[in-house]
């Protein structure tokens, strides 16, 4: 009974996260800081640690925008150069469909991470 009693509070607070990301997301002009609002909203709404968000080069054959969300400044730049596009994340460049996995390292086409990568 408690349950049910918290899920339309925990509904509300996760639409005013929706309102506030609408709001920062909105207020961005940069394509790259658009990104990081809507993958820093996405980790804050669905409780993830990181999210990434990566939009494909004009060929469609690669990244040419990937940001990245849960990670400091001094991380991201440890971990170095953008992904390379083999892997998990090659089969979301061949095709680009939504993705979330509990485990990255469970999954078929895993390649494995880049030094430094959390």
């Amino acid at each position: 009974m408690a349950e049910e009693r918290r899920r339309p509070e925990q509904l509300q607070h996760r639409l005013e996260q929706l309102i506030r990301a609408g709001i920062r997301i909105n207020a961005e002009r940069e394509l790259r800081h658009v990104l990081q609002e809507v993958a820093d909203a996405a980790r804050e709404v669905i409780g993830a640690r990181y999210t990434a968000l990566g939009v494909l080069n004009p060929e469609g054959t690669g990244l040419g925008t990937f940001v990245a969300s849960g990670l400091t400044p001094e991380e991201q730049a440890r971990i170095g150069a953008l992904p390379q596009g083999r892997g998990v994340l090659g089969l979301l460049i061949t095709d680009p469909k939504p993705l979330r996995l509990p485990d990255v390292t469970k999954h078929p086409k895993f390649y494995g991470f880049p030094a430094n990568h959390p």
